[in-house]
């Protein structure tokens, strides 16, 4: 249901093991985002969402949950503020940039030279999020060789309509978008300064947010 905007053809890439079958290079519909181009050299994703089979439409409708999530995040706190965020760059745009990688066989894609799967993967970009979504795995069986996270099911048994089962399971889109949207904004990606811990939540993030406008100092009190 879900027109590819990658480079690459299903047939060619599945012979490769992995490709990209959906870029970051769409706006969600009706946003009022006073940018509605996303900047100059950005096309690298925020966060890579990793699946084979059922599980790349599993991707495709958590992408497009966490682009109207995120464009209204970005809105609301662009609406908070009368000039310039005092933030990093990254949320100076109009949504999250999600790539969406659809990996039916790790030993192809293991058999591809280096320059392939770094242009698949980005693993040498330290700032791009990437999980593997998998609903026929209970545990990290080499999901962590791709991925830095993996959303896979709790468990197996259940018995019943399938749409019952996921959502029991918690493995539908609204979930599994929910819990990348955790690991987005809970993820330690940026250390600014000598002897900055991780962002570890809201005060970090307040803290930060304090100092970038013209605090004296980065101290948080509740």
């Amino acid at each position: 249901p879900y027109k590819t905007n990658g480079s690459m053809s299903g047939r060619e890439g599945v012979k490769r093991g992995a490709y990209v079958v959906h870029d970051c290079f769409d706006i969600p519909g009706g946003s009022s985002h006073p940018s509605q181009r996303l900047p100059t050299g950005s096309k690298v994703p925020d966060i890579i969402l990793i699946g084979s089979g059922q599980d790349v439409g599993l991707c495709m409708q958590t992408k497009e949950l966490l682009l109207k999530w995120s464009s209204s995040f970005y809105e609301q706190l662009h609406n908070s503020f009368d000039g310039p965020i005092p933030l990093p760059i990254s949320v100076n745009q109009p949504c999250l940039k999600i790539r969406i990688v659809s990996m039916p066989c790790w030993e192809l894609f293991d058999e591809q030279d280096q320059e392939y799967q770094e242009s698949v993967l980005l693993s040498n970009f330290t700032d791009v999020l990437s999980i593997y979504v998998e609903k026929a795995a209970t545990k990290n069986t080499g999901h962590d060789k791709y991925a830095q996270y993996s959303v896979l099911m709790p468990s197996f048994g259940l018995s019943g309509k399938s749409a019952d089962v996921e959502r029991k399971l918690e493995f539908t889109a609204d979930f599994v978008a929910s819990k990348v949207w955790a690991a987005w904004l809970e993820r330690g990606r940026h250390v600014p300064q000598a002897a900055d811990t991780g962002d570890r939540g809201f005060s970090t993030w307040v803290s930060r947010m304090h100092r970038r406008a013209g605090g004296n100092d980065g101290s948080y009190t509740e």
